[in-house]
């Protein structure tokens, strides 16, 4: 499958990891971020090396409420209009968030805020060439989700900040063009390194982060299913490191006689600077 035919489809993470996450997707013009905690001038940067702009970003789609997923919603929908989408859950954790002070988006338009019950149960938003899922993640965080986004004809998925991989999961995401999924540490290197007990054990959890193992047996049931492309993404900076996620997940993949680059893409989205876009 050869994803850089046109450039009428784009998924591009534009970072990912505890410092800021966000990944743009457009179809036909139409473009969401998932996520959205780089600041804004890095976003809109981002854009035009893309070859797009701010203007055609027609929403912004929350996985959960922690900070480094929506610490920029304040100033891209106050400078440029755009509709916010999350759950309740997510809502209301960062209305928390900003009441104690601990983390605040500032003041923005009530009428951006778009809100509802049902979407961490997964209803569909449909903003032009694109239809955006969300489904539930097991993740410390009330109302944490992941998102399916149709366009031209297939895929993407963006699911990071989960502890495992439920089956149901499973069948939400198989069959994607194009994933970004969490590869968030090395076991070893975890348990053998700085971090304090409660926060080791808070990540090994099932509702916390995947790890480089987890990643890998899953990369080949994606594989095996017709992905792509698959971005390593969420990358701890004192837990892992691009090569032992590279190095961990494509062994998982020989083992299972798929051989990387060849019959799956695979590649690490990048901390803090713009990936490889993907496109068709």
């Amino acid at each position: 499958m050869n994803l850089f035919q046109t450039r009428g489809c784009c998924f591009c993470p534009i970072a990912s990891g505890s410092s800021g996450n966000a990944t743009y997707v457009e179809a036909d013009g139409d473009g969401i971020l998932i996520d959205c905690a780089c600041s804004g001038k890095k976003i809109e940067q981002a854009l035009s090396e893309l070859g797009t702009s701010i203007r055609n970003v027609r929403g912004i789609f929350i996985t959960h409420g922690h900070h480094d997923h929506y610490g920029s919603i304040g100033v891209l929908a106050r400078r440029h209009k755009i509709p916010i989408y999350a759950n309740a859950p997510t809502w209301q954790r960062i209305r928390d968030d900003n009441t104690s002070g601990r983390h605040v988006t500032g003041k923005i338009d009530p009428d951006l805020i778009q809100v509802t019950d049902t979407l961490f149960t997964g209803p569909t938003v449909t903003l032009g060439a694109l239809t955006i899922t969300s489904f539930p993640v097991p993740h410390d965080c009330p109302g944490a989700v992941g998102y399916r986004v149709r366009l031209g004809g297939r895929t993407a998925v963006v699911m990071t900040d989960l502890g495992y991989i439920p089956r149901e999961l499973e069948d939400e995401v198989l069959g994607a063009s194009v994933i970004l999924l969490e590869s968030n540490h090395d076991t070893q290197m975890l348990r053998n390194g700085p971090y304090p007990g409660y926060l080791k054990n808070r990540i090994l959890s099932n509702s916390g982060h995947l790890s480089n193992d987890a990643a890998g047996l899953f990369a080949v049931k994606l594989a095996r299913g017709g992905t792509g492309r698959i971005y390593l993404g969420h990358l701890s900076k004192v837990n892992n490191t691009p090569g032992q996620a590279l190095a961990t997940v494509s062994r998982h993949l020989i083992d299972a006689r798929i051989t990387p680059n060849r019959d799956v893409e695979l590649l690490v989205a990048q901390r803090e600077i713009l990936s490889a876009p993907t496109r068709w």
